[in-house]
């Protein structure tokens, strides 16, 4: 699926890890921050072709998205305030044959997020590269954190870790086409919140250097938070070979993928539950006249139980239209378990299945994937 990031979203899901702020002065404050997903691996593809069978000690195991960071702000006097953030991927396992170490930034060099901004009594207004709306909805409500074996997190990225032919409209890539939901050279405008309520617009101006044709990306998103009940829905548009994992390449007849998704959790005290509905349609993605479509459904659930905390999510989606003889479909369910060792460390366990029927829309029966994870989430 994508992630060799899992963004911020994992932290929210599995408690965010404590940071030290350094003071600059009395108005300016600067937050350096490091997170590492590192553990055991191991993949099992029961049927299909190619076989994808491993087990190594690698970077991201569990998609958490091993990253490093900076952030600051600093007050400018009547309510308003300037802030930054630059965020980087790492890889710290170096998986060349020669041994040569020197990939801490390896294939984790895209960057994240690199942004400025204002928050003001009119709102927000950040530039720069950002996580996109669909993918701060989607990532947010998966309480399993939108990892590599979460099923909510698998139907949304094309069936899952390891799964090898598959294809769905909407693979949540963002406008870049790496492997990851950020909108590069992005603006955004944020609502006050009113009641719990934001409305945030972003709008990515962009030029494919093939065809010099506008492929401009756009996106909004509406986040409703009061007391226990949280919902939202997000939208993106962008250019439809950024979203299959290719980037913009000359072969791209300028479709765009136009994807939506709804959410909503609910704190219970003793669990948080959420739900998602999503879509997308996705044109020309091989032929400027073909049309592809996805529709899905997600369940997620996490039960905090002192140091510890369980979680699972299941979800399912349907892929149709001109690229597919006949319709694929994924099924996914992932369990986690996670103990916390103390406000920086936590080790856990997690194991993840999916089936896709029709892979890639031909009529090659189903192919099954069981992965499992054993490693330590690490935030400092």
């Amino acid at each position: 699926m994508k992630k060799t990031l899992v963004a911020m979203a994992a932290l929210a899901a599995t408690g965010a890890f404590a940071q030290m702020t350094m003071n600059v002065n009395d108005k300016t404050t600067i937050t350096p921050y490091v997170a590492l997903d590192i553990g055991y691996r191991g993949i099992n593809q029961a049927s299909g072709s190619p076989k994808a069978n491993s087990a190594d000690v690698v970077d991201n195991a569990d998609g958490f998205g091993s990253h490093w960071g900076i952030k600051g702000g600093t007050e400018l006097g009547g309510g308003y305030n300037a802030f930054f953030q630059l965020e980087q991927g790492l890889q710290t396992q170096d998986t060349g044959f020669n041994g040569t170490g020197d990939q801490v930034f390896g294939n984790g060099t895209q960057g994240r997020v690199g942004e400025v901004g204002i928050n003001a009594p009119w709102g927000k207004l950040e530039i720069g590269q950002m996580w996109g709306t669909y993918d701060n909805i989607a990532g947010a409500a998966d309480q399993t954190g939108y990892t590599f074996t979460s099923g909510w997190g698998a139907v949304m990225n094309g069936g899952g870790f390891a799964i090898s032919g598959t294809s769905v409209a909407h693979l949540d890539n963002g406008n870049t086409g790496a492997a990851h939901g950020s909108m590069s050279g992005a603006i955004q405008y944020t609502t006050p919140n009113a009641g719990g309520l934001t409305v945030s617009v972003l709008y990515a101006p962009q030029t494919d250097p093939n065809t010099s044709s506008n492929v401009n990306s756009s996106g909004a998103m509406v986040n409703y938070a009061a007391g226990p009940l949280t919902v939202g829905f997000g939208m993106d548009r962008t250019p439809t070979n950024s979203n299959i994992g290719g980037g913009i390449v000359a072969a791209d007849t300028g479709g765009m993928t136009n994807a939506w998704i709804g959410t909503v959790a609910y704190d219970l005290k003793v669990a948080v539950v959420s739900a998602a509905a999503f879509g997308a349609t996705a044109n020309g993605e091989t032929l400027a006249s073909n049309q592809d479509k996805d529709a899905g459904y997600a369940l997620s659930a996490k039960f905090p139980v002192g140091q510890w905390t369980f979680s699972g999510s299941w979800g399912s989606v349907n892929s149709s239209g001109s690229d597919f003889v006949n319709s694929q479909t994924i099924n996914a369910l992932g369990l986690q378990a996670e103990y916390a060792l103390n406000a920086h460390i936590s080790a856990y366990v997690a194991a993840g299945t999916t089936m896709v029927t029709n892979v890639g829309g031909a009529s090659t029966g189903s192919q099954n994937t069981t992965t499992g994870v054993v490693g330590f989430h690490a935030g400092f």
